[in-house]
């Protein structure tokens, strides 16, 4: 895929966090355009369009045992600001579990004490 998005003209790609919108045109029945993003680092990039693809980042929340960790995968922050900004804007949101059952190593498994199912 970044083969093919390289080979877009006028099109540029930042990977970068993005904490919030500027939105222009709200209210009154006006339509809303987003305008700019605004990093993580604070920088404010000027935009003609927005493509959000949050994934499972957006308020990302990771469960360990009892605990509740907010996170993306291990290790990797969440989309907090972003979420912040989207419900802000009025957007409706929920949470889908994305989770990986748990993991068992095989060998240590004695099979021949188990029954069938």
């Amino acid at each position: 895929m970044q083969l093919a998005l390289s080979k877009v003209e006028n099109l540029t790609v930042a990977e970068a966090s993005v904490e919030d919108l500027g939105i222009v045109g709200q209210g009154q029945g006006r339509a809303s355009e987003a305008r700019w993003v605004v990093l993580a680092d604070g920088r404010r990039i000027r935009t003609g369009a927005v493509v959000l693809t949050t994934g499972t980042f957006l308020r990302g929340l990771i469960h360990v045992g009892e605990e509740q960790v907010p996170a993306g995968r291990v290790g990797e922050a969440p989309a907090l600001g972003l979420a912040h900004t989207l419900q802000r804007l009025g957007f409706r949101r929920g949470r889908l579990k994305t989770g990986t059952p748990p993991r068992l190593d095989g060998r240590s498994i004695d099979y021949a004490r188990l029954e069938m199912q």
